[in-house]
């Protein structure tokens, strides 16, 4: 988790919105409470409804200070400020933090023990396929990422990206299980196929910054079709055709 996981917030978010809607929602609940006077409303009832008005206003307009919304938060609260933190539970153990590989090993764990559990072998195929690569040049798909360039696959294998630590931690829990696992490996061979993504041809419409700079939002991990997914599917049906032929000789046998 990022060192800055820990902030400090006041209750009133910045600009001059926060009072603008603030004096629109008290008039909405002075109009709410003239509807129920002739109900002779209670003043533990009046008293609820304020309190859950005010704790809306307050968690809706305190942003985080590196973001434009709302986001995770503790139940601490002091002197009007609040410690924001992200907690993460599996079972009875609650995690404070918790790596990103760390966590995929522990979803993919759990869905190997579910396949284990629920799944017989001698009725089913289970298939899992890696994920795809892409191809952002000089920043990320929101920074300037680019592949609008490109025109034909790599094909010096030194221009490949190393291979993702999140596949080899998926193969290492494929080899755990005892229920087969058809693993398509799909990483390394798109990592080539820079040439294959949709890049600025993606979008017909574009927003009014995106038509001022269009370049700067591309495409660079989806894929066009025809294309690189075509393969996935070719590689699947392969798979079930051998799969089809070793059960027919292991019933051949006598």
């Amino acid at each position: 988790m990022a060192s800055d996981a820990v902030k400090y917030m006041p209750i009133q978010g910045g600009g001059g919105g926060t009072t603008t809607t603030t004096t629109a929602a008290v008039a909405d609940i002075k109009s709410f409470f003239s509807a129920l006077k002739p109900k002779k409303t209670s003043t533990f009832a009046y008293a609820f409804v304020i309190t859950f008005v005010l704790f809306t206003l307050f968690f809706a307009f305190s942003p985080s200070p590196n973001s434009s919304s709302p986001c995770h938060f503790s139940s601490s609260q002091f002197l009007g400020r609040i410690i924001r933190e992200d907690y993460y539970q599996e079972g009875s153990n609650v995690y404070h933090e918790l790596a990103v590989l760390e966590a995929f090993r522990k979803a993919l764990t759990t869905w190997g023990r579910w396949v284990e559990k629920n799944v017989n072998p001698t009725k089913s195929l289970v298939f899992f396929r890696g994920y795809s690569a892409s191809h952002f040049s000089g920043g990320q798909w929101n920074s300037g990422g680019a592949c609008d360039s490109e025109t034909k696959p790599i094909k010096n294998d030194t221009y490949l990206t190393p291979y993702p630590s999140k596949m080899k931690v998926l193969e290492k829990v494929l080899r755990g299980m005892k229920t087969p696992v058809t693993y398509l490996n799909i990483t390394r061979l798109t990592d080539y196929r820079k040439d294959g993504h949709p890049s600025v041809y993606r979008k017909h419409t574009l927003t009014e910054k995106e038509k001022k700079t269009p370049l700067l939002y591309q495409d660079c991990s989806h894929w066009c079709l025809p294309g690189v997914p075509d393969s996935w599917n070719e590689i699947l049906y392969a798979e079930l055709l051998v799969k089809l032929s070793q059960l027919g000789q292991t019933q051949r046998k006598p």
